[in-house]
């Protein structure tokens, strides 16, 4: 009998065990199975994180840019910012950077002024003047920073009598896709009427999108919560001249390096079954519904000559794109 017992003990002992493993076992599966239904603080975190980025970029900091230039061809740029000095910069750890033509030229803090290279020219409350030689087109850049990290850029393009000039767009796809499913404009939508504030292109689910024009990823919208309404996945950004582009129903969105301006050509997601194409003049529009300019008045006409239209869709006239751009 005490024989027999050992051996009962020793077997419920290793009953017990392998219940205990079977139990890790099983609560693991669950845990796994049950995974897509749960909501705890990281996973909710990590949703959210998907769902949508935003870098204010929306504030205007350049209001205008004059030029003059003499018969010795040196050009004189007033560049007025949209508040005085004191007022753009809130605090003593905000910072201008002004870039001309690519240059670094001036940091400017709220008390004072450091030049960073060779500077001719004179800075009063809100205008900045500065010295160049004559060229076919000027550039004036202007990124804020606070903590080294930008918090707002504004960028004013100007031919050589201070004309501004609008961004030249590139198309956003491979010129393989050049057949438009709903132009801008009036439309029947659901059987009902509807404006139109951009244009929509065919694709073949998957294919590379590209930025139209170089500038800043503001805003990027990603996730089935419907917390990106209806645009879908999709990305803005911001331009020079105050101009936006938004880039939606994307089956993809890049990653980005907020601090670092992306190129133009430079890929930044995947298309849907089709691109849904915007252009805004302003950060007003953008927040606005139905506030989208017409993209075709945009392009090279080499790009908009090649367009295949729908039925009842005609390309906008050169007095409709003056008004607009």
């Amino acid at each position: 009998m005490p024989e027999e017992t050992g051996v009962g003990t020793i077997v419920k002992i290793a009953l017990v065990i392998l219940v205990i493993v079977m139990s890790i076992f099983a609560l693991k599966y669950a845990r796994e199975l049950l995974s897509p239904f749960l909501v705890t603080p990281e996973s909710e975190a990590e949703e959210n994180k998907k769902e949508t980025q935003f870098v204010a970029f929306t504030e205007k900091l350049i209001e205008d840019v004059d030029v003059s230039c003499d018969e010795k061809e040196i050009c004189t740029l007033t560049i007025k910012f949209t508040k005085k000095r004191r007022e753009l910069l809130k605090s003593t750890e905000e910072t201008l950077i002004i870039k001309v033509n690519s240059r670094e030229e001036l940091k400017i803090g709220n008390e004072g002024s450091i030049p960073l290279s060779v500077y001719s020219g004179l800075i009063s409350g809100q205008i900045m003047i500065y010295t160049i030689k004559k060229s076919a087109k000027f550039e004036v850049e202007v990124t804020k920073i606070k903590d080294e990290k930008i918090i707002a850029w504004d960028k004013v393009v100007v031919d050589g009598i201070g004309k501004t000039l609008v961004p030249e767009l590139i198309w956003p796809l491979d010129t393989a896709f050049l057949k438009l499913s709903s132009c801008y404009g009036e439309r029947i939508l659901d059987g009902k009427k509807d404006f139109h504030d951009g244009i929509n292109i065919e694709v073949l689910e998957g294919t590379v999108i590209v930025a139209s024009s170089s500038g800043f990823v503001v805003k990027t919208c990603e996730g089935s919560t419907g917390k990106c309404g209806e645009f879908g996945n999709n990305i803005l950004m911001q331009h020079a001249n105050n101009l936006y582009t938004r880039y939606s129903r994307l089956s993809h969105i890049d990653k980005f390096d907020k601090e670092k301006p992306v190129s133009k050509g430079q890929r930044i997601g995947k298309s849907g079954s089709s691109l849904d194409f915007k252009i805004y003049k302003s950060a007003t529009d953008v927040s606005g519904s139905k506030t989208g300019k017409n993209p075709l008045c945009f392009f090279p006409e080499d790009v908009r000559k090649k367009l295949i239209l729908p039925e009842g869709c005609k390309l906008p006239s050169k007095e409709e794109c003056i008004k607009i751009i």
